[in-house]
């Protein structure tokens, strides 16, 4: 299935704005580089998605680790 920027943005729960930041930053690449507008593969979106959760869920515990070192 192809998305769009802004269907990319739903499944993402993004701004269009920072899909277009993600692909800037290479977390997300569009089927065609530089070609306007953007589209994408609904499998490299949820590929994004789980790694930006991945890193979510990593910074968390990261917090959550310093957090008890900081109570030790």
């Amino acid at each position: 299935m192809i998305l769009t920027t802004s269907e990319a943005a739903t499944e993402l729960g993004l701004s269009p704005f920072a899909v277009r930041k993600m692909v800037e930053r290479e977390e997300l690449v569009p089927i065609i580089p530089g070609a306007k507008p953007l589209r994408f593969h609904l499998l490299d979106v949820a590929d994004a998605q789980a790694r930006r959760v991945s890193k979510a869920d990593a910074a968390r515990l990261d917090a959550i680790a310093e957090e008890w070192r900081a109570l030790g």
